[in-house]
């Protein structure tokens, strides 16, 4: 006979079998999409990511040195995935989606416990409801959040993964606070809220947003477990106080001793003021309702096209929205006593955007900044519709999977934008116009697959919006350079320099073009230009050291390769070179050992055997030699020079 515990251990499994299910399908076409926009910079050209071995000293470089120094977790995270896999996308992916899946979990339980709380306690003995109902509602909301398209941006862009990251810590904070308020056994409780405490600080660990955590802790108290007792919040106001303390600590933390200046700071780079922003983000919020409950594929975009309100009544929406949004929070506390979910999730989707959405510096809108709040959404959704069709059980199942279907097609669809920069690129022009961003990406991706032509138009568009970008102005050299217009493109690149003197890449791509006409002296110089603004340029390195090794100072070639394997050890073509410049200088055996290092990175790099076939014949080695070039010949039969080569060297003896 199984037991009511049993079955309700069974109710559990089959949801949370059906959630990953769920999550498997939906985002099985997601494992492929490139790094993308802020990923290059964060992942793909971050040098402290680069694992080659676990120790304290790569974790921590991992963690705290390049963008984002305040988001260390998550930078580990992406260190790890390059450590197991190195640039494989599809790591990166199944690990976002591992994420999302982890997080449709919790948001599943967190859902069981306070529907339980609302609907079983003594003030609500009218609404008690049966175990199987709670779990199906809970499920509900658990697959609402998991399949809705607005997390998209969550989940397939990869960088979003601190957002997503930090959300599956503060989820588990909150859960262990709730369980240990269940808890009747003083030990096991104040281990479920030490561990409370950590995912919290995890939490924050992996993005500042999760800051609002202790505000929401105090909430789901008073809410759900004091019955909204205002002498209870009078009591305990030295801990409220407390609370305030703890927010403003972790404020000046991330915002340093002068935090007005820091945040003032950030509208440097900004075609707004603070105040714009403020009331721009009325309208933004309203949006983000918008896309919430109307998430056409056709209405998502990674780069949203939005005007900046210049006061209350420019234009006429911020007012309305700031009225709109105004009566959205005088809702909440009306139903405060008499529904109080609803009351509690529209202030969960409040407090969860103030952060990103009020003074701060930030871009004006992103769909990401949905993920989190999207808890509030879903919890409510799901009590809304088990309201309405409480009576009627086979309606109320029909609608969740329906609902379900159609948010997951929504979000199937829309990973498809997402497979290729150049669909995804396509989509945000397409729906942005005005975004020179955008028009840069798709030259970009136009330009990675030959379509030169079609880049320069979209680097030109992107000028005509925005003369003063530099990247524009840069890629729009690089393309130049390749379609042979060296002189236009170096222009270009002066261009760049002028709007931005600190622009390391283009002082890096004029050493290239005045490496190419000849000038040696002028491409040292830029290369070194580009050295000094990031020493890590890795590239800057690179091609300073071939300038050099050409010059013939191989003693400070040997230098600059040296500094690109310092930063990645596994650049094969630093090591060949290494190679080349220690040969030349008569170190034969440390010559032999960069080459056969080269060799373990890449066995199939042909000029190594050429050039270790050369080494060893120096030092008398004509066996191992002869065997290299024949190696040579059996990867590359028309390598330059190797027929003459086994003719001169090897012939005799074979014979």
């Amino acid at each position: 006979m199984v037991t009511r515990s049993g079955y309700h251990a069974i109710y559990h499994l089959v949801s949370l079998c059906f959630i990953a299910v769920l999550c498997s399908i939906i985002y099985s076409n997601a494992l492929n999409g490139p790094f993308v926009f802020d990923d290059l910079d964060n992942i793909q050209n971050n040098r402290f990511i680069r694992l080659t071995e676990l120790n304290p000293a790569g974790l921590h470089d991992a963690a705290f040195k390049g963008l984002h120094s305040a988001r260390p977790l998550a930078k580990i995270s992406f260190a790890l995935n390059y450590y197991f896999g190195k640039y494989d996308v599809t790591g990166y992916h199944l690990v976002n989606i591992a994420i999302h899946l982890i997080n449709g979990i919790l948001v599943y339980f967190l859902a069981l416990l306070t529907f339980r709380q609302l609907f079983n306690t003594r003030a609500n003995t009218e609404k008690r409801a049966p175990e199987f109902s709670i779990t199906l509602i809970s499920l509900f909301a658990a697959c609402i959040f998991v399949a809705h398209p607005v997390q998209v941006q969550s989940v397939t862009y990869i960088v979003q993964r601190m957002n997503s990251m930090a959300a599956m810590f503060y989820f588990l904070s909150l859960l262990l606070y709730i369980l240990g308020r269940h808890c009747e056994t003083p030990g096991r409780r104040w281990s479920l809220w030490s561990g409370c405490l950590c995912a919290g600080i995890m939490a924050l660990a992996s993005k500042q947003n999760a800051a609002t955590l202790p505000v929401i802790i105090l909430l789901y108290e008073w809410y759900f477990f004091r019955d909204l007792d205002i002498q209870w919040l009078q009591q305990n106001i030295r801990y409220i106080a407390g609370l305030i303390v703890v927010l403003i600590i972790i404020a000046a933390i991330y915002l340093g001793d002068n935090p007005a200046g820091r945040i003032l700071g950030d509208y440097n780079i900004r075609d707004f003021s603070i105040g714009e922003r403020v009331l721009t983000e009325f309208r933004v919020i309203v949006f983000y309702i918008s896309l919430v409950f109307f998430p056409s594929p056709g209405r998502l975009n990674l780069l949203h096209d939005i005007t900046v309100s210049r006061s209350l009544m420019d234009p006429p929406a911020t007012l309305l929205s700031f009225l709109f949004l105004g009566g959205l929070f005088v809702l909440a506390i009306f139903l405060a006593r008499r529904e109080r979910l609803v009351s509690f999730c529209i202030l969960w989707f409040f407090i969860n955007l103030v952060i990103e959405s009020s003074v701060i510096g930030l871009e004006l809108v992103f769909e990401h900044r949905l993920y989190l709040p999207m808890f509030g959404i879903a919890l409510v959704s799901s009590y809304l519709l088990f309201s309405l069709l409480s009576g009627k059980p086979r309606m109320l199942i029909a609608c969740s999977v329906f609902l379900v279907a159609l948010l997951g097609t929504g979000t199937f669809i829309r990973n498809q934008v997402w497979a290729n920069d150049l669909a995804l690129w396509s989509d945000v022009v397409a729906k942005n116009q005005n975004s020179y961003r955008a028009h840069i990406n798709l030259g970009l991706a136009l330009n990675q697959r030959g379509n030169k032509t079609d880049a320069i138009i979209q680097f030109r568009k992107a000028l005509s919006l925005n003369p003063y970008s530099s990247s524009a102005h840069n890629d729009l050299g690089i393309v130049l350079k390749d379609t042979g217009h060296l002189d236009e493109a170096i222009a270009q690149y002066y261009e760049a320099l002028q709007y931005n003197s600190a622009y390391a890449e283009a002082h890096y791509n004029l050493g290239i073009a005045y490496s190419e006409q000849g000038h040696n002296q002028l491409a040292i110089n830029h290369y070194l230009d580009a050295i000094k603004i990031d020493p890590y340029y890795t590239k800057a390195h690179f091609n300073l050291g071939n300038t050099l090794a050409r010059q013939g100072d191989q003693e400070k070639a040997i230098y600059h390769y040296r500094k690109v394997i310092e930063q990645d050890r596994e650049s094969a073509d630093a090591h060949n070179n290494l190679g080349i410049a220690l040969a030349d200088q008569g170190k034969l055996d440390e010559a032999i050992m960069q080459f056969n290092e080269t060799i373990r990175i890449n066995p199939q790099y042909v000029p190594v055997y050429f050039n270790l076939g050369r080494a060893q014949l120096l030092i008398g080695n004509e066996q191992d030699a002869c065997g290299n070039f024949q190696r040579v010949l059996q990867l590359k039969p028309d390598f330059p020079d190797i027929k003459q080569v086994l003719k001169k060297y090897c012939t005799k003896r074979e014979k």
